[in-house]
């Protein structure tokens, strides 16, 4: 049994009352929107008012209350996988690297007894690897032809078996061992690990029975606690709101040992319990812990965080309208200052003319606000939102790419003349759009560099023929023959 509950509007009542007390005690003063000024009414961005927002702190405007069941016998499972992926990447990974340090000794000219003190400490972290003695185990039984047993999963190469495999790797004169070492695989060993994981999780869920169930909620809303003014903007024209870089989170999960004490409802409750395991505090602390976990999720399969978004953007809207004394119209939430410049963009949901140019102008800024932190992957789904909306320069369909904003630069004046020279001159040069643009999509085409900027101009070219017969826009024939290498 469980139940969605969300802010009544009792609840939503009190907090509004509780807000704007708040609100008046702060604001008349400091009065930071001169509001108490006769003839200002206005919303300002000023440190006071980001501090009276800092202050709402944890803003819940969503919960979700349910039971759940969980048992041990889900942990340890769930644990096991846990540690067969972990071991599987690791022993994957070190596979990988020992390939390429093996490579690295073949090509040094030194004597066999020096091989391996020089291979401890060019790779040091690779030899300390935890894996690393079972990995070589594995690797010398293979490399000899033999079955490798699941038995053998805790197996090791003693430190002289090592150096000498190491060694023999490393200077072998012909390269057939080395091929070899490339052709083995890490599935035998993986699935002895595995083996061995499934085997403990069974007798240890049969020697200890255990099955709890939760009672208890989950609280969604915003952290206002690291709020500043990157955070919010005030679109005066238009009444809104609008809050950069929020989003609703998880503010709480709780089971209590009482969820309604006056009525006698445990927050948790043995359905099967073993004597041996009840009294064994670790292992059912591991199973409350999945049981608040389970919780969680159903929380996030009910959509508690689409739910408080909504609810937070009516609360705040009511606020900020009592605030101000006139009607906010809206409140807006966006991830992030891509997520908000797309929304801008596409208001009217079209990308056209002059909005052409400020997608490059937004990427450059990101890479500013981002600094350090700046991933050419973070702009690919602000460029697939902008792709997938409709693009038009004057009315006429056109391809969006890293050379769109030189596309809308000639035709703007509608007209093609020797001015242009210098837009025409930027096509063949790979400027920072370029390079974003194709680290965002070079996985989705699989081509070099140069077929990337090969391809981009002459969807330029193909756009520019279609707006000049289209528009029936004036070209000077000299100026685009000799621009584009005659293909106009």
């Amino acid at each position: 049994m469980s139940s969605f509950k969300f802010i009544s509007s009792t609840a939503g009542f009190i907090f509004q009352v509780i807000l704007v007390v708040a609100a008046v005690l702060v604001f008349t003063f400091f009065d930071p929107f001169q509001l108490f000024v006769p003839g200002k009414n206005k919303l300002k961005d000023t440190p006071v008012q980001v501090r009276s927002i800092k202050e709402i702190g944890q803003l819940i405007t969503a919960e979700y209350y349910g039971e759940v069941i969980a048992s041990l016998d889900e942990v340890l499972t769930s644990e096991a996988l846990n540690e067969i992926d972990s071991f599987n990447y690791e022993i994957e990974s070190l596979h990988r690297d020992f390939i390429t340090a093996i490579d690295s000794v073949a090509g040094l000219k030194m004597k066999k007894d020096r091989v391996y003190p020089w291979f401890c400490s060019e790779y040091a972290d690779l030899a300390e690897e935890k894996l690393f003695g079972q990995y070589m185990y594995y690797i010398n039984e293979k490399l000899k032809n033999r079955n490798y047993h699941p038995k053998e999963i805790n197996n090791t190469l003693g430190p002289s078996a090592t150096a000498n495999l190491v060694a023999t790797l490393g200077l072998a004169r012909k390269d057939e061992l080395r091929e070899s070492l490339r052709s083995i695989t890490t599935d035998e060993i993986q699935y002895s690990f595995k083996l061995g994981k499934d085997e403990m999780s069974v007798k240890k869920a049969k020697k200890r029975r255990l099955v709890l169930l939760g009672r208890g909620w989950v609280k969604a809303g915003f952290d206002f606690g690291t709020f500043s003014e990157k955070n919010f903007i005030f679109d005066k024209e238009h009444q809104r709101v609008i809050f950069i870089g929020l989003q609703p989170q998880i503010i709480s999960a709780t089971i209590n040992p009482w969820f309604i004490p006056e009525e006698g409802v445990e927050g948790f409750e043995f359905v099967i319990v073993e004597r041996k395991v009840k009294h064994d505090p670790e292992l059912t602390k591991r199973v409350k812990h999945r049981c608040l976990d389970k919780l969680k999720k159903q929380a996030m399969d009910k959509k508690i965080l689409e739910q408080a978004r909504v609810n937070a953007e009516k609360r705040l809207k009511n606020f900020f309208s009592l605030v101000c004394g006139n009607e906010i119209k809206e409140v807006v939430f966006y991830s992030g200052y891509l997520d908000y410049s797309l929304g801008a963009l596409l208001a009217d949901s079209v990308l056209q003319n002059e909005e052409v140019l400020s997608v490059g102008s937004i990427l450059s800024e990101y890479k500013r606000k981002a600094g350090k932190g700046f991933r050419f992957t973070d702009c690919k789904s602000f460029l697939d939102g902008l792709q997938k909306a409709d693009k038009q320069i004057y009315r006429q369909s056109f391809t969006l790419n890293s050379k769109s904003g030189l596309l809308f630069n000639v035709v703007r004046d509608q007209k093609i003349d020797s001015a242009d020279c210098r837009y025409f001159d930027q096509l063949n040069c790979v400027s920072w759009h370029d390079t974003a643009w194709y680290n965002c999509y070079r996985q989705n085409f699989g081509i070099s560099m140069d077929n990337f900027l090969d391809s981009t101009r002459k969807t330029f070219i193909n756009d520019l023929h279609h707006l000049i017969d289209k528009l029936k826009l004036p070209a000077d024939s000299n100026v685009m023959h000799a621009k584009t290498g005659g293909n106009l």
